[in-house]
């Protein structure tokens, strides 16, 4: 088979692939605890005790920012990963309390 039959091929096959709001939210839900269970496994392996950053700032703008990150050691080489990192208006986290 010539390489542009193959391409086409595989066009119509890539086509014919359901991508619904549903299967894509499922897929990202899926890959998330996936790596999610994978660093959980990396951390849990590290020789060493964790490193745990969380830093909160306020923006001119009043819009609140927090960031959660771990890092640890993995085959002699240190780690990072961002666990959390959410953004909020201030006046409006205000109004929750």
């Amino acid at each position: 088979m010539s390489l542009k039959w193959q391409i086409l091929f595989l066009a119509k096959t890539l086509q014919q692939v359901s991508l619904s709001n549903d299967i894509v939210h499922d897929r990202i839900v899926d890959m998330t605890e996936d790596i999610l269970e994978q660093v959980v496994a990396d951390i849990n392996a590290s020789p060493v005790k964790i490193s745990l950053q969380v830093d909160e700032s306020t923006d001119v703008s009043h819009c609140c920012q927090l960031i959660v990150v771990v890092r640890y050691m993995k085959n002699k080489e240190i780690e990072k990963f961002f666990v959390l990192s959410v953004t909020e208006n201030y006046i409006e986290s205000q109004r929750c309390i």
